[in-house]
């Protein structure tokens, strides 16, 4: 009976372990703050792990931005997507262009539609120049420490481009610029002819003989000269035609590029800089968890201490050995012949208490401070060398995570020796007994369960898992 009662307690304690609501709780690890530990961890329970002032754009889709002053001068080493088959050739042109002082004569219609050309030129410049700006700001470090400042200096760059406006209006306006500069170009390339087509050349021949200054004579038979009109705008108009060739022939690739940093920014906008794993089950008492960070290629770029997580909050069950001490004892009698001869039986020193060495099942609500004991009831039994079990129940309190240290208090059941009175008539006066049958004086005793106060030290008997 008091084993299917032990049984059924354990059952119920397991039931309630397993009622208890499942949660999802999070780790925060902040890079350049303080870590959040979540401190209340059941089993069952699911782990998120959030890294904070991650640079997404640079590990696992996240990176780190730097901010830096926005300043809009061309660089000389612009990367530019304006290329023209002839790349070398092309890069030189753009390297080269839009800080150059061009004087003109206003009086021609060609200067007015040249600064148009050029100004257009210089927007497509901003717009394929915006994600490599970006990039700037986010930088190649794993975590970003200032994650507002690379949203500002980022949000300034777009406004100084796009105006504010949104990502489909400003892919619009990149379409429409590209269409506006091959137009122009084209508005250009007929100026140019018109302004050029009076322009003359030829040659004549001629025989005789030169003189020079030192009057020595140089005699010339059939000769030829060549001439021709200088063009106007000349180097303008060829500079313009590289650059409106190289936008008719790369117009997709210029337009991607734009696209990327207007894609890039609004990424920047809405992103938190966090990155977040995906849940784990807790399924053991302690659970280590080792964050990492790693580039798109898999290679770790950082690699975060361990962080150790102790389950709490729920019922646990397991087993101590250890020693047990009853306070009740055998009883121990002699027998004496008394004055009238008859043989009599007298109580001599009783054992007070009875030792053993048993196996407690401890059942305690589990918690996660390690320097605090640990509560709970404890439930076993013990067995003698005479093959008598013995059962207790109590109070307990458990030290230690590992080889578990535990000490109980409370009632026990075990076997003790008590005195069988069938052939025995008491004595009032002396306390003591006569044998009722002279002719049998053996003294005998009862193997009876009796409860008694008990305390136990008991010590986990089973290899704690890692």
């Amino acid at each position: 009976m008091k084993t299917r009662l032990l049984f059924m307690i354990l059952l119920f304690c397991a039931s309630i372990s397993k009622a208890q609501s499942i949660e999802t709780k999070e780790l925060e690890i902040h890079p350049f703050g303080k870590d959040c530990i979540p401190q209340r961890i059941k089993k069952g329970d699911y782990i998120k792990t959030k890294i904070y002032n991650v640079n997404v754009f640079k590990v696992k889709g996240y990176t780190i931005a730097k901010g830096s002053d926005i300043t809009y001068e061309i660089p000389e080493s612009v990367i530019s997507l304006l290329e023209s088959a002839k790349e070398k050739e092309t890069d030189s042109v753009i390297s080269e262009g839009v800080n150059k002082e061009i004087y003109f004569d206003d009086t021609i219609d060609f200067t007015t539609v040249y600064k148009s050309f050029m100004e257009k030129y210089r927007d497509l410049l901003y717009y394929q120049n915006l994600e490599n700006r970006l990039q700037m700001h986010l930088g190649d470090s794993v975590f970003i420490k200032n994650v507002d400042l690379v949203r500002e200096n980022a949000a300034n760059d777009y406004e100084l481009i796009y105006s504010g406006s949104d990502a489909s209006s400003a892919k619009r306006n990149v379409r429409d610029r590209i269409k506006e500069l091959v137009e122009t170009y084209s508005k250009l390339t007929q100026l140019y002819a018109d302004l050029n087509k009076d322009v003359k050349s030829g040659t004549f021949s001629f025989s005789g003989n030169l003189t020079s200054k030192e009057k020595e004579k140089i005699k010339i038979t059939d000769g030829v000269i060549k001439y021709a009109d200088a063009k106007r705008f000349e180097k303008e108009f060829e500079y313009a035609k590289k650059i409106g060739e190289a936008v008719e022939y790369k117009s997709d690739s210029i337009a991607n590029k734009a696209f990327a940093g207007i894609d890039l920014y609004y990424r920047i906008k809405e992103e938190d800089f966090v990155y977040t794993t995906d849940a784990q089950q807790v399924t053991n008492d302690i659970i280590a968890i080792t964050p990492e960070l790693k580039s798109a290629d898999g290679k770790v770029k950082h690699t975060f201490n361990s962080y150790t997580l102790r389950t709490n909050g729920n019922i646990k069950v397991d087993f101590s050995t250890g020693y047990l001490l009853s306070f009740d004892g055998n009883e121990n009698y002699s027998s004496f012949t008394n004055n009238d001869g008859d043989k009599e039986i007298k109580k001599s020193k009783a054992d007070k208490i009875t030792q053993a060495l048993g196996v407690l099942m401890n059942v305690y609500w589990n918690h996660s401070n390690m320097s605090l004991p640990q509560f709970g009831f404890s439930f076993g039994a013990s067995v003698s060398e005479d093959t008598n079990i013995g059962f207790y129940g109590g109070l307990s309190a458990l030290f230690l995570e590992k080889n578990r240290l535990v000490f109980t208090a409370g009632l026990s059941f075990v076997k003790i020796d008590q005195l069988n009175t069938v052939n025995l008539t008491h004595v009032n006066e002396s306390g003591s007994y006569v044998f009722t049958n002279s002719a049998d004086t053996e003294i005998r005793y009862d193997s009876v369960y009796k409860p008694a106060f008990f305390v136990g030290v008991t010590f986990n008997i089973f290899k704690s898992e890692d």
